[in-house]
Formats: C-alpha cells, sequence, structure tokens
C-alpha cells in the first residue's frame, strides 16, 4: 500500500522555485524597462510558455519571443512605447521534473503602483485543466498498478483454476485504462504548460515538446513498452515462457516511472530511481493482488460447499489467502523502506511535512494507508486462523475475508485518487524554506532613501538590490555607481567589494 502513498514522491530539490524578477514585485519606475527577467533556483525551459507583459487593458507589452540569458533565467524584451501605468509580467517555464511553474510580479511606470487595476488580467492553469490532470492521473496509476499486480497475481499466488482466463481479461482491461490515464497526461501537460487549454496538444510542435521535457517521452515509450509485453504474454501457455515475459514487462513498466518527474532530476539519482521503481513495483503487487484476489473469491463465493471447505486444498479459496498474505507480508516490508526513502527525499525535514501543502497531503494519505494496514491486520491476525480451521465454518469466513479485502481495495483506489492529487502538488524545497530575504530602507539624504534587498537570503547565490526612490516612493536617478563591500566580522571576512550592475535609473543589482 505504501507504493500507492507514495508513489510519485521524489526530492524536493528537483523542483525549480521562482527567485526573484527584475523589475521587482512591487516596484515603481520612473522611466519604463527595456526586459523583465525571472529567476529561479534551478534551470527551467521556456520553450511551451515564456513571459508575457500586459498593461492595464490586456495588451501585450512584450515583443513575444522569450530567451534565456542563464539556465535559471527567462526574459522578454518590451515594447519601446510603453507609457505611465501599472504593468502584470507574468512567466509559465518548465521545472527539470517536467512540471509546470507560474506565477506573476506588478510594477508600475511613472505613477504609483496600482495592483487592483491588473489583479484580474493574473492567470493559472485553470479548474478545468487542474481536474484533467488529476483525473488523467487517477487512471494512469491505478490502470497500470491494477494490470502489473493481477498479471504477477495470476503468475505468483494463482493456483490454475479455470477462473484464471478472467484474470487475464482484467489485466487487459486494466492496462487499457493504464494506456488512456498516460494519453490523458501528456494531453493535460501540454495544456497546462502552454496555457492554452486541453487543444493545445494538437499544435504545431507542442506534442514534440512536452514529450521531450522532463522525461515525458522516455517514460510513456517504457510504460506501452512494459505494459504491452504483460497483456502479450500473460495469456501464454507456455509457464517458463510466461513467466520471463510478465516480470520483466512488470519491471519495465514499473521502472520506466523513475525516468520522470521528481525523481528523475533528483540526486543520486540511482539510489532516487531505484526506490521509486522498487515502491511502484511492490506497490502493484499489493494493490492488484488485493484486487485479483478479491475477484477470485467473489467469482467462488458461489462454488459447491465442500470445494469451499477446503476438500481440494490447493484451490481452496484458504489456499488463495495463505499465499498472498505470504507475499503481502514481504511487500509490506519493502514498500516501508521505499517509502521512507521516497519521503525523505521528498520531503527532506519534519517542518516541510508539517508546514507544505504537499506534506499534508501526504499526511493525509498516510492516516488512509494506517486504516487500511488495520484491516490488512485483522485478516492475518484474526480472520486466517479462523479460515484454516476446520472446526470452523469456511464458507462463513471466506465471505468475511471476502469482504475487508474489497474495502482495502476502495481504500486503495482513495489511495490513488489522493495520489494524483499530490503529484501535481509542488513538494517543499528546503533550501528556500529556511532562507529569509533580508529587505530594510534608510534614509541616505533628507528627500532619497535607499532600500537594499537580499534574495533569497540562504546560502549560496543571492542577489542584492538597490533603489534609490524619493519621498513618493518614485525610483531616482542621483547616483553614477554603486559598490557594495561585505563582511563578516565573526569569522574576520571583509570588506568584499562587488560593483553594482545598473538595471535601470536608480536601480542596481549585485550578485554574490
Amino acid at each position: 500500500m505504501m507504493a500507492v502513498v507514495l508513489a510519485a514522491a521524489s526530492p524536493a530539490s528537483s523542483h525549480a522555485v521562482f527567485v526573484s524578477s527584475v523589475p521587482s514585485d512591487g516596484e515603481q519606475l520612473v522611466t519604463a524597462p527595456d526586459s523583465v527577467t525571472f529567476t529561479f533556483n534551478e534551470g527551467v525551459t521556456a520553450e511551451l510558455g515564456g513571459v508575457t507583459v500586459l498593461d492595464r487593458d490586456a495588451r501585450r507589452m512584450d515583443l513575444g519571443a522569450t530567451t534565456q540569458p542563464s539556465p535559471t533565467q527567462v526574459r522578454a524584451n518590451l515594447t519601446a512605447d510603453m507609457g505611465p501605468g501599472t504593468y502584470l509580467a507574468s512567466y509559465r517555464v518548465l521545472s527539470g521534473d517536467g512540471h509546470v511553474i507560474t506565477g506573476a510580479t506588478v510594477f508600475a511606470v511613472g505613477e504609483a503602483l496600482d495592483a487592483a487595476s491588473v489583479a484580474n488580467l493574473t492567470t493559472g492553469s485553470g479548474a478545468l485543466v487542474r481536474g484533467a490532470n488529476v483525473a488523467a492521473n487517477t487512471l494512469l496509476y491505478a490502470g497500470s498498478l491494477a494490470a502489473i499486480g493481477l498479471a504477477l497475481f495470476s503468475l505468483l499466488i494463482h493456483d490454475g483454476a479455470s477462473d484464471r482466463k478472467r484474470l487475464v481479461l482484467w489485466v487487459q482491461w486494466s492496462a487499457l485504462v493504464g494506456v488512456i490515464g498516460a494519453v490523458a497526461h501528456v494531453v493535460a501537460r501540454a495544456a497546462e504548460a502552454t496555457g492554452r487549454g486541453l487543444g493545445a496538444v494538437t499544435e504545431s510542435g507542442v506534442l514534440a515538446e512536452v514529450l521531450r521535457q522532463g522525461g515525458t517521452g522516455w517514460w510513456l515509450v517504457g510504460l506501452l513498452l512494459g505494459l504491452a509485453v504483460v497483456v502479450a504474454s500473460v495469456g501464454l501457455t507456455s509457464g517458463s515462457v510466461r513467466q520471463v515475459l510478465v516480470v520483466y514487462g512488470a519491471l519495465v513498466a514499473s521502472g520506466s516511472f523513475a525516468l520522470t518527474g521528481h525523481t528523475a532530476a533528483a540526486e543520486p539519482a540511482v539510489v532516487a530511481g531505484l526506490a521509486n521503481a522498487t515502491h511502484l513495483l511492490v506497490g502493484a503487487i499489493w494493490f492488484g493482488g488485493l484486487l485479483g484476489l478479491a475477484l477470485v473469491l467473489r467469482w467462488r463465493a458461489g462454488d459447491d460447499p465442500e470445494t469451499a471447505s477446503g476438500s481440494s486444498p490447493a484451490t481452496s479459496p484458504a489456499a488463495l489467502v495463505v499465499r498472498f498474505s505470504t507475499v503481502a507480508a514481504v511487500s509490506v516490508a519493502v514498500l516501508w523502506i521505499s517509502g521512507v526513502t521516497q519521503a525523505w527525499f521528498t520531503v527532506g525535514s519534519l517542518q516541510g511535512l508539517i508546514d507544505s501543502d504537499y506534506g499534508v497531503i501526504l499526511l493525509v494519505k498516510l492516516g488512509v494507508v494506517v486504516a487500511t494496514m488495520a484491516m490488512a491486520a485483522w485478516n492475518r491476525w484474526k480472520l486466517m486462523p479462523s479460515l484454516l480451521d476446520p472446526a470452523a465454518a469456511p464458507a462463513d469466513v471466506t465471505t468475511r475475508v471476502g469482504r475487508t479485502v474489497r474495502f482495502e481495495v476502495v481504500a486503495l483506489l482513495v489511495v490513488v485518487l489522493i495520489t494524483s492529487v499530490l503529484v501535481e502538488t509542488p513538494p517543499p524545497d528546503p533550501g528556500l524554506a529556511e532562507a529569509q530575504p533580508f529587505n530594510q530602507t534608510v534614509p541616505l539624504t533628507d528627500d532619497v532613501d535607499v532600500n537594499l534587498l537580499v534574495t533569497p537570503g540562504a546560502v549560496g547565490l543571492n542577489e542584492v538590490h538597490l533603489t534609490y526612490i524619493d519621498e513618493q516612493g518614485l525610483l531616482v536617478d542621483r547616483v553614477e555607481s554603486v559598490v557594495v563591500e561585505m563582511y563578516l566580522p565573526a569569522e574576520g571576512i571583509g570588506p568584499i567589494p562587488a560593483n553594482g550592475a545598473t538595471l535601470g535609473p536608480g536601480h542596481y543589482l549585485v550578485t554574490t
């Protein structure tokens, strides 16, 4: 069950986060800037989205093309006829894990800032696209996990009775659901990355770019290939050939998920990838095994009482429950090990688990899983001994086992749904969570103040913005050059001089 809980878990450091912008949010400029630049803590790409600058009447002030001065920056040049007013600058980029990042800043030129005048221009992914993402992920995970798990159940646990053919059909239909979910996932990702709706995938070059970004194409190939091998081989009559093909198909399909998402950009990549692939595979064994057991118990509920009571031990429901219980016990141990590894890569700290949306959703999932595991423990330690007791009424006990197994399946489907929301939620970033930007304004002369902004205020690369403003809060151009001296008295370091780059009248930048 833990595989479904943390199926999408991965290192938080693989998700880019907005750091700063030029002009900065809320900045008031005397003259119009030549460009707008957004900086992120990690590399991003803007081929599908980019930077857009709008005035209060929703007219575009950017020249249309988004460039990247560096892997962590995106920039749009602006028209030369920007008059006084308030402007909204928004970005839509792809992180290294293939996830879409959007946001916006507001700045003013030649007058006081009026953020309310452009507030209605802010655009997100939209409820339809977000809903499509969740629905696609639900079909993807539920179908893929069920197909892989049911195929392995028929191979490792099923007793070879005639109802195995019905299991094969369930494998095929589950795989089809997974493929539909995968295709829908790509369509929804194109819509989110471009911001142009679900039809964007049909536009020239969009599909190719979506498949290229974040390992999506390799993931899709691996998943389709693995599921195709599983479906084609699960119904074979040759036991040895079937066994090899089903196992390797399951490995390829589950391992494909390590090629995209947060895991693909995690460090160390080998550890994160193996944890993710193991998590998916063992989770499929658990989820698909429960589904297969529930189906077989239901199909055999109307069998002759003597068969149900165990006169043929090898094909009795009790034998199936015992075999699955043994496999499940091993699976839970592996799931916890890989799950803890995945959670550590994703959240990284207790604070991240409690203070982030990602962590809260993860805790909700864990609650559902704990309840499901409690029911599984009841099955193993209370009902299964009764099932094996010759003096008990096996038909009644089998009915009770089937009921609890079906409850577990439904609970895991709920977990899959929550997982589908989780994979669309940015994980916490430990470095930025601890960062505290520094912002202070001090008087320079009687009518001029200087504002110092240090962002993100964390260990590593920081930007130091110095802006000179008058009594009305407008930038003033009275400084020819700026030199910033940095000290760390406790360590005897400094002064370290750094020249400021001119970003505009009265606005200077030092990168340290």
